[in-house]
Parts: structure tokens; C-alpha cells; sequence
């Protein structure tokens, strides 16, 4: 009997599927973990923060959305290597959703 065929992702189609489940899936992520996402996401879909308007004064979410992009991009990440922090982020959370909750 053959061996069924598996079916090898690319880093780009894993972590499409990933950013779905997470959207889909996740359990009432803290703040910290939905920031922490957003910046990685933003990295790993090839987004340019110098073309991202600034928030308004009073934009606090905004602001602090891209705070937390800023902090990945002064990390030096590529987009593949947010893509790769990204799956791993989010695997880390649906086995253990306390992490890095706060």
C-alpha cells in the first residue's frame, strides 16, 4: 500500500494558514499577545512602516499598534524570520494560553 502523499507547506502558505487560525481560533488573546502578533504580522506580510500614517493624538491603540511594530522592525527581522516568530507565537499560545498574557 502506498504511502499517502503529505503535503510540505512553504514558509509563506504556513503562516497564511496560521494568520487564518488565528483570526478563527485564538481564546480572548490579552493585549500584549494581540500586539505581539500585529507587529510580527505586520513584518511578515511585507508592510512598510514609513509608509504607515501616524495616529492621532488621542489614537492610543493605533499608537500603541505601531509602537509594536516599530520594536520588530528595530529588531532587524525579515520577513521570513517574522513569518517563522509568528507560527511560533501562536502555536506557544494555543498550547499555553497564559503566555505572555501580560
Amino acid at each position: 500500500m502506498p504511502e499517502p502523499e503529505r503535503r510540505t507547506f512553504t514558509s509563506n502558505e504556513l503562516f497564511n494558514e496560521t494568520a487564518d487560525f488565528k483570526a478563527t481560533q485564538l481564546e480572548n488573546p490579552s493585549n500584549n499577545q494581540k500586539l505581539e502578533l500585529y507587529g510580527l504580522y505586520k513584518i511578515g506580510t511585507g508592510c512598510d512602516i514609513t509608509k504607515e500614517p501616524k495616529p492621532g493624538m488621542f489614537n492610543i491603540e493605533k499608537k500603541m499598534k505601531l509602537g509594536r511594530w516599530q520594536d520588530k522592525v528595530n529588531e532587524g527581522l525579515t520577513v521570513e524570520t517574522a513569518q517563522e516568530k509568528y507560527i511560533e507565537f501562536v502555536e506557544r499560545v494555543k498550547n499555553d494560553p497564559t503566555f505572555m498574557r501580560e
